[in-house]
């Protein structure tokens, strides 16, 4: 892209490029609504929480590392996010007068 955003327009069309890693299943398998073994972030988000899919991505994602990714991994980080905003209230709750 930026060969041919120099050759037509003269200027380099993006400054930064991310390099992000595959998404694999739990057997190390591309994922692919072909092989049928896409996880669907809706109903992941409807059981788990939004946050526990947001940290399971951050957290397990490596810049330019595949994923393995599986519903049962996102378990024990579901009750992460839950544990921590409990913990912070109750800290906060005790600095209050």
């Amino acid at each position: 892209m930026i060969m041919m955003g120099l050759e037509f327009t003269g200027v380099v069309p993006f400054s930064t490029v991310y390099l992000h890693g595959l998404i694999r299943d739990e057997t190390g398998r591309k994922m692919s609504k072909t092989y049928g073994n896409v996880i669907d972030p809706l109903s992941v988000m409807d059981e788990l929480g939004t946050d526990a899919l947001r940290f399971t991505l951050l957290v397990g994602s490596t810049p330019g590392n595949d994923m393995n990714l599986s519903i049962n991994g996102w378990r024990p980080t579901a009750i992460s996010p839950i544990k921590s905003g409990t913990q912070a209230g109750f800290v906060l709750s005790c600095f209050k007068m």
